[in-house]
């Protein structure tokens, strides 16, 4: 997995190594979680593991020069295997992968699966406007078995050997869990009664009244949090036998799986560029995200954010030891002006091109000043730009106080005055 097992683990995944860590620990572990509130389902818990489960990568790759070559390449591969499961392709003696027909959408056109990962690839040379051209997705089974290190190793070694030379890797999502085992199960009531959390959206699946799984965060939600019962999961799945064994157990039932799924844009709020950078920083979102983002608390007090936690999601908070040194680093909303004017700019002057070719000015200076003109005229007559401005700067996370005295401001008030 994406993190170095903390005391020594040999760099065994972390997932593996909790219950070798736990054996001394089963008197912490077994706690009555009922202590303070009524509910006869559950009795005591047990941690079986926890670590990274589900990581995707953006990967800045740039091409050698028959990349026109290899591209046609693919394209003949991905035309072979329409209408089947992949045609099997040797990368080198010992190394084979499958190209399947499909892509990912919008910008990645070949799919090809190795056994550790699946590769997604953009027809582009090289990166373009600061986005990867390469996406890949480790599979849950490397990422528990072989751990991210061995898996990204592999991935570098693919892409060499496919023509690539890597430039730079960032994570674009992560799904960190922790697996228990809690005697009679959960129950969406009790769950939604003592919840704690920023996530008002749930999502429920059911089997008659007995819960399966809810989400807590739906559809496009950059956190989401999923609790469900992975023993039944497994058994559905036929991946049993690897579970048990991962978790040092020969029964699955009454397992439960507390996952956190996060998207790239809560990565940044981290300043998570680099695979260096989320491990470092992993044990502090865990933190974040089983206290402030969600928790379950008792009812003992009428403000939410001073209720005590329930004893086990207390040891649900405590997970964060094993995913390694917290290090205080704090989720930053605030988005920096450099990183979101790049988009505007370009949709901008992409449209003015149109623009000048309907107005018919073709001086670029004489195009860009009437557009501006016809932008003001626009928003005097539309809008209510500074009511309008603030409503953005709130969605963006960006402070609200105009900034129409700056001197970029000044420039365009000037452009404004001046007849066309």
């Amino acid at each position: 997995m994406g993190v170095v097992c903390p005391d020594g683990c040999g760099g065994q995944a972390v997932g593996q190594t909790q219950n070798n860590q736990s054996n001394g620990m089963d008197e912490n572990m077994a706690l009555s979680v009922t202590r303070h509130v009524q509910n006869p389902q559950r009795t005591e818990w047990e941690l079986l593991s926890c670590g990274i489960d589900t990581l995707d990568l953006g990967v800045y790759v740039n091409w050698n020069n028959d990349w026109e070559d290899k591209k046609d390449i693919f394209q003949a591969r991905k035309e072979l295997a329409f209408g089947t499961d992949g045609i099997l392709v040797n990368l080198t003696e010992t190394r084979k992968y499958l190209f399947l027909p499909g892509g990912k959408q919008p910008n990645y056109r070949y799919h090809l699966q190795f056994p550790e990962y699946h590769i997604f690839i953009a027809i582009s040379e090289e990166p373009k406007n600061n986005s990867p051209n390469v996406f890949v997705s480790i599979n849950s089974e490397a990422l528990w078995s072989i751990g991210y290190h061995s898996a990204v190793i592999a991935i570098w070694q693919d892409i060499t050997v496919l023509g690539g030379r890597i430039t730079l890797i960032k994570p674009s999502r992560v799904d960190i869990c922790a697996d228990y085992r809690i005697t009679g199960g959960l129950d969406a009531d009790y769950l939604k009664k003592h919840k704690v959390g920023r996530s008002i959206k749930t999502l429920e699946y059911k089997n008659g009244d007995i819960l399966e799984s809810i989400y807590f965060g739906v559809g496009k939600a950059d956190i989401k949090l999923r609790i469900y019962n992975k023993g039944l999961e497994i058994t559905k799945k036929d991946t049993e036998k690897r579970w048990l064994e991962i978790w040092n157990t020969d029964n699955s039932e009454d397992v439960w799986r507390i996952e956190y799924q996060i998207r790239r844009s809560i990565l940044k709020q981290y300043k998570i560029e680099t695979l260096d950078d989320l491990e470092k920083t992993i044990a502090d979102i865990w933190e974040y995200l089983t206290t402030e983002w969600f928790s379950l608390r008792h009812l003992d007090n009428e403000k939410t954010e001073r209720r005590t936690y329930l004893e086990f999601w207390q040891d649900v908070i405590n997970c964060k030891n094993r995913f390694g040194e917290i290090s205080n680093i704090k989720r930053e909303y605030r988005k920096t002006a450099h990183r979101t004017l790049d988009p505007y700019v370009s949709r901008m002057a992409g449209l003015l091109i149109g623009y000048a070719v309907i107005s018919q000015k073709k001086n670029q200076e004489s195009a860009l000043r009437n557009a501006m003109n016809d932008i003001a005229m626009y928003l005097s007559n539309k809008k209510d730009f500074k009511e309008e401005y603030e409503k953005k700067a709130i969605k963006l996370g960006l402070p609200t106080e105009t900034l129409m005295e700056s001197e970029g401001a000044k420039r365009i008030k000037d452009a404004l005055e001046r007849k066309p």
